[in-house]
């Protein structure tokens, strides 16, 4: 994930990370989606659970998340249903 290209989305790779709005772990393989920032040192993310996720209002179009084409129909699914519900 770059700072050019801030969303992004994941299965989980370990359940170290926590979710920036609840603050609650996100579990192994959970699907997560993450924004990119600079902190002034490095290149940070942020992530959250899809039920968490602030929806941008930058963002134009859901296939412009990085990691998109490689989810499942259901996954998609459930993203287009939070952005709906923002």
């Amino acid at each position: 994930m770059s700072i050019d290209f801030p969303y992004s989305v994941e299965p989980a790779k370990s359940n170290r990370a926590a979710c920036r709005v609840c603050k609650q772990k996100i579990d192994k393989d959970e699907l997560r989606l993450g924004k990119a920032y600079n902190d002034g040192e490095r290149d940070m993310c942020s992530w959250f659970h899809v039920a968490c996720w602030p929806v941008p209002k930058a963002l134009v179009a859901l296939d412009e998340i990085e990691g998109w084409d490689g989810l499942t129909v259901e996954q998609r699914q459930s993203i287009i249903a939070r952005a709906a519900a923002a």
